[in-house]
C-alpha cells in the first residue's frame, strides 16, 4: 500500500541560528561529580560480568546505530517514523517513500547516530511509551513484534531497561553532545510533551523570565529575555481545578516534562522536572539554559 504523504510531522526543525557552543549545561555539584566518579572505581571484572550478562539476553535493547551500521535492520522498518505513517511495520518499498519525507530527521540525525540503547518514544504528541530493537530470540517483547530473522522490536519496561524518559535535563543535554544529536527534536523523544502550551502554564511553576541570570555566547540576558517574552505568560496567572490537578500531577511525577511555546513546536521549548525549569533554544548546537530550580 502506498503510504498517503505529507502528514503533518509534530517535530522541531533546527532553526539555523547562531552557530555557537553553550555554556548552560548546569554545573554538576562537587559532591555529586565525586559520587560519579567513585562508580568508576568499580571492579573490572564487576563491569565485565555485567556486559557479558547484558550481552547473553537476548532482550537486552540493542545500541541503535552499530545495529543499523550491521545492516540486521533498515531505519525506518518500525516505529521510526510511526510519528507521522501511525503504523509499525512498514514493506521496503514504503520505507524508501516514507524515507524521502522523515529519513533525515529521524534516521540520519537521530536513531543512526545514537551509539547507545536507550529507549525512544514511540510518539511526541501523545506518549505512548518507549522502545527499542533486540534479538529476534526475544520472547518477552511486551507488545512489540519480531522483525526479521536477526530482530525484534519490544516496549522498554520501567526499571528493566534504560529509557531517556528518567534522564534528567542535564543528563539528557550531555547525551545530545556525546551523539551529536538535535536537543529539539531528542527532548520530544525523550520526554512526554505536555498538552497544554507553555505560556499559558508558566505561571505554575513560577517561572518568571526576570529569574534568567545567563545567555548563550553572543546573546545577553536581555536579548533572550525578549525573545521569550512572547512566549511566557502572565505571572499571577489562575488556574481552574482540572488545570491545577494535570499541572501538579506533573509536577509530583518527577519525570521531565516538555512543553512547545508555540503553535508549530519548534523550539524553544520549556522542560520541568519537579521544580526545575530548562528552556532549549533554537540553535545549530544543543543551547539549554536554567531558569530555576536547577543543580
Amino acid at each position: 500500500a502506498r503510504l498517503a504523504f505529507p502528514i503533518v510531522v509534530q517535530y522541531p526543525t533546527p532553526v539555523l541560528g547562531r552557530s555557537r557552543p553553550s555554556p548552560f549545561a548546569p554545573a554538576m555539584a562537587p559532591s555529586r561529580l565525586a559520587s560519579l566518579l567513585s562508580l568508576g572505581l568499580l571492579s573490572g571484572s564487576a563491569t565485565a560480568l555485567r556486559r557479558r550478562t547484558d550481552e547473553a539476553d537476548p532482550c537486552t535493547c540493542k545500541n541503535w546505530g552499530q545495529l543499523y551500521s550491521s545492516g540486521a535492520v533498515k531505519c525506518g522498518a518500525t516505529n521510526e517514523f510511526f510519528q507521522s505513517t501511525r503504523m509499525n511495520r512498514l514493506s521496503d518499498k514504503q520505507i524508501d517513500q516514507a524515507f524521502g519525507y522523515f529519513g533525515e530527521q529521524f534516521c540520519t540525525a537521530f536513531y543512526e547516530a545514537i551509539d547507545d540503547n536507550a529507549c525512544a518514544n514511540v510518539m511526541m504528541d501523545e506518549y505512548r511509551g518507549q522502545w527499542c530493537y533486540v534479538d529476534a530470540a526475544c520472547s518477552n517483547l511486551t507488545g512489540g513484534e519480531n522483525v526479521n530473522e536477526k530482530v525484534s522490536w519490544k516496549m522498554c519496561t520501567d526499571g528493566q531497561d534504560k529509557m531517556l524518559r528518567h534522564y534528567t535535563a542535564p543528563q539528557l543535554y550531555k547525551f545530545v553532545q556525546d551523539n551529536g544529536l538535535e536537543l529539539g527534536l531528542t527532548n520530544k523523544m525523550a520526554y512526554t510533551v505536555s498538552k497544554y502550551r507553555w505560556k499559558y502554564v508558566s505561571a505554575f511553576w513560577d517561572a518568571d523570565l526576570e529569574y534568567l541570570k545567563f545567555a548563550p555566547e553572543g546573546m545577553t540576558v536581555d536579548e533572550v529575555r525578549e525573545s521569550l517574552h512572547a512566549r511566557w505568560g502572565m505571572r499571577h496567572r489562575t488556574f481552574d481545578e482540572e488545570m491545577i490537578r494535570d499541572l501538579q500531577a506533573l509536577k509530583d511525577s518527577g519525570v521531565p516534562v516538555s512543553f512547545d511555546t508555540a503553535k508549530d513546536h519548534h523550539p524553544p521549548h520549556v522542560i520541568v522536572q519537579n521544580t526545575s525549569v530548562y528552556v532549549v533554544l533554537p540553535s545549530l548546537k544543543p543551547t539549554m539554559v536554567c531558569l530555576t530550580g536547577c543543580e
